[in-house]
């Protein structure tokens, strides 16, 4: 191949690759959510999942699952022994501020301390 073929060529694969990245960039942004906590499901003991149930200042709910959730292809998403402590503990009624990354139904979030999310407690009830 010639030089004069091989930049543009180059530039092609890597358009090719960067429009095939970027969605899947996309699909795992790490949101921010404000609001008072509903309920602390504890069903982690019993099945593995415990959730946060949401209501934002907007009105809407949104669940946030802590402990661990398999994100498909072999991937974890695990909150450590810290943030799980933390999310057991709330209650009902406290403000929260929570980021996290959102599962693949784009309504759940999840908390992963490896990918340095985090939960606060803005308020107590």
């Amino acid at each position: 191949m010639s030089k004069s073929y091989l930049i543009p060529g180059l530039i092609i694969i890597s358009a090719v690759l960067f429009s095939n990245i970027m969605p899947a960039k996309a699909e795992h942004q790490s949101p921010v959510v404000n609001g008072t906590v509903l309920q602390n499901s504890h069903r982690c003991a019993m099945d593995g999942i415990c959730f946060l149930e949401l209501q934002k200042m907007d009105g809407t709910t949104v669940q946030i699952t802590y402990g661990w959730e398999s994100l498909g292809e072999g991937i974890v998403c695990r909150s450590d022994k810290t943030l799980s402590d933390l999310a057991w503990s709330i209650k009902p009624g406290q403000v929260i501020e929570a980021k996290g990354q959102y599962a693949h139904d784009g309504k759940t979030i999840l908390l992963c301390s490896e990918q340095n999310h985090y939960l606060k407690i803005i308020s107590q009830q």
